[in-house]
């Protein structure tokens, strides 16, 4: 199998041959490219160094010059050299080489193939977590890139900023793991700002059926003594708070203790709370609150954070409140590595990571 290195230089040089005779930009910029690339690979390799003969006929004659049998050569003798390629991001390397594939089939005019290669890369994008803040802060482009209409319309130039913008993002596509779904902004929307409720199971907005539900509740308060009691401060008995939550879930609108908790972003929260909460007789602050506030106040007890550091905890904040947990082995995988090879490990010292391991504890308990 030919390493992902080599296979991306095979393509920009099958690339600079096509532009030949069609744009005289695209050669000159793929030549800069890849005259880069050749400058930075590893000079400490044997295999670079025994390539040194071939290396030394690089010239700007070389390059102001280039023809078939020059191209020829940079396949035969140094696109291969590209093995020695170490300690970078493959999977950002991966996605570059696969847009860099996709211009080239653009060059030639091969709708059938670019096609194929653009619904590719719309699915790799498409399982972009835009809950992870390095992501979202990506959001207008990679929606733009999940329509037909950007790849039919896509230049060179827009091309690499595609390349450029999201290659860095890849590693997050693997955050959630096999329970990652691809990502269909469609259905993340609808996720996000509807429930299911009622006789058919229909789709309402959250704020709508919060509505419904707090109408439904002033309703049966008039005539519920067990809701009566609540709104009194009167304990109630387990059997008593079983029976009201079989009433409510009953009720048009359904009222469960799932959707209340989804309505009011609580997902830990007892359900006798949450109906003290509807009736105003007490606060409680919501899931995501609780953790930005957590993480804040940890901020601004570490006065000499890195920007690194800060960033690190932005996503551990977006984490844990899409999750909802956090386990120890979270913190040295995806996405946490993608800010620091050696995860958490290198971001912090063991004295913080420690405070870190206890905030969190105490976030997802």
């Amino acid at each position: 199998m030919t390493p992902l290195p080599v296979k991306r230089a095979e393509i920009r040089i099958d690339k600079i041959g096509e532009a030949f005779n069609q744009d005289v930009e695209i050669v000159t910029k793929e030549i800069e490219i890849l005259r880069t690339e050749i400058v930075h690979l590893p000079k400490n390799s044997i295999v670079i160094r025994d390539a040194k003969n071939e290396l030394d006929k690089f010239s700007d004659d070389f390059w102001n010059n280039l023809d078939e049998e020059k191209t020829a050569f940079l396949h035969n003798k140094i696109e291969s050299l590209f093995k020695t390629v170490v300690g970078v991001d493959f999977k950002a390397m991966c996605f570059e080489k696969d847009v860099l594939l996709a211009s080239l089939y653009r060059l030639k005019a091969d709708n059938n193939a670019y096609d194929k290669q653009t619904q590719k890369l719309m699915e790799q994008i498409a399982e972009l977590p835009l809950s992870i803040s390095i992501v979202a802060k990506h959001q207008a482009i990679i929606e733009e890139a999940l329509k037909l209409k950007f790849w039919q319309n896509a230049t060179d130039e827009k091309l690499d900023g595609i390349a450029e913008e999201l290659a860095q993002l890849m590693q997050c596509r693997e955050i959630y793991g096999e329970e990652q779904t691809r990502y269909n902004l469609e259905n993340i929307i609808k996720e996000k700002e509807f429930v299911s409720s009622g006789a058919e199971n229909e789709s309402v907005r959250i704020s709508e059926y919060k509505k419904m539900m707090e109408v439904k509740i002033t309703e049966l308060l008039v005539q519920n003594v067990i809701l009566q009691k609540i709104k009194d401060g009167k304990n109630i008995t387990q059997e008593k708070a079983k029976q009201l939550s079989e009433l409510l879930a009953n009720e048009s609108p359904h009222i469960t203790i799932d959707l209340l908790r989804r309505v009011y972003h609580t997902p830990k929260v007892p359900f006798l709370k949450l109906i003290c909460l509807i009736l105003g007789i007490e606060k409680i602050e919501s899931f995501p609150d609780t953790v930005s506030v957590s993480i804040d106040q940890f901020i601004v007890e570490h006065t000499t954070l890195t920007i690194t550091q800060l960033e690190f905890l932005n996503l551990l904040r977006d984490f844990i409140i899409k999750q909802g947990d956090r386990e120890k082995k979270d913190l040295i995988s995806v996405p946490f590595t993608v800010l620091h090879p050696d995860d958490i490990r290198g971001v912090f010292t063991p004295n913080e990571i420690e405070e870190i391991l206890i905030l969190t504890k105490e976030l997802v308990a």
